[in-house]
């Protein structure tokens, strides 16, 4: 008879270190990947460098927004069309 009165008991704690084993080279790959991700060369200053080619309807917009002192107002504009992180959107805005 196991410590908590059955043998499953035991075979339970086993399953569960197997998981959470699991579950740990699970989230060491993942770290890894973003480790990985982090390091290419398409991180913040390459995504700061204004769009070639024609404006699009939020660069005009962003553009209009900062030329009448509604910088912060600009920089949600970049954020939402982009995705990009408060510093891209800011550098981006600066450069206008």
């Amino acid at each position: 008879m196991g410590l908590f009165g059955s043998d499953s008991a035991h075979g339970d704690q086993l399953a569960l270190e197997a998981r959470l084993a699991a579950l740990e080279a699970k989230v060491s790959g993942l770290s890894a990947e973003v480790a990985r991700l982090s390091a290419t060369p398409l991180a913040a200053e390459a995504l700061s460098t204004p769009p070639a080619g024609a404006p699009s309807a939020w660069q005009i917009e962003a553009r209009r927004l900062h030329q009448a002192g509604e910088k912060i107002q600009a920089i949600k504009v970049v954020r939402e069309a982009t995705n990009w992180g408060l510093a891209e959107a800011k550098n981006y805005v600066e450069r206008l």
